[in-house]
């Protein structure tokens, strides 16, 4: 990974997005509707892990493949979210469905890579 000054984020700091699969069904079950995981602009998608797990990584380190990522913050969801990606369309509203359902609106991670290298597809995720 080549170090860069320029980052397309609305977050002060160079750092990458993980999203886990399974909490977005996790999510699909409450608002009882398919949500594209595109919905959330991750940069990793990650999934054989439970739902919501990734709101325990907080401070931790997870590697994946090669990569050491720190996990900084829980990700905050608006309402870029509630747009289907198709039609353009407002068709949900994910972050009250997140906080009705869950009690917060929280979906994915941000983290700072700590060692570069490469992820391969279906590459395990092991929390430190």
């Amino acid at each position: 990974m080549e170090n860069s000054t320029t980052a397309f984020t609305d977050i002060p700091y160079l750092q990458i997005s993980l999203i886990n699969l399974e909490s977005i069904r996790d999510l699909e079950r409450v608002v009882r509707s398919p949500v594209d995981p595109m919905r959330f602009r991750g940069n990793l998608y990650i999934q054989g892990l439970k739902a919501w797990a990734e709101n325990d990584w907080v401070g931790k380190e997870i590697t994946i493949g090669d990569v050491v990522l720190e996990v900084k913050s829980p990700i905050g969801r608006c309402a870029a979210t509630n747009v289907n990606l198709d039609s353009a369309e407002v068709d949900l509203n994910i972050p009250k469905s997140l906080q009705a359902g869950f009690g917060h609106r929280y979906m994915g991670v941000y983290a700072q890579v700590k060692t570069d290298g490469r992820i391969k597809k279906n590459a395990p995720v092991k929390i430190a």
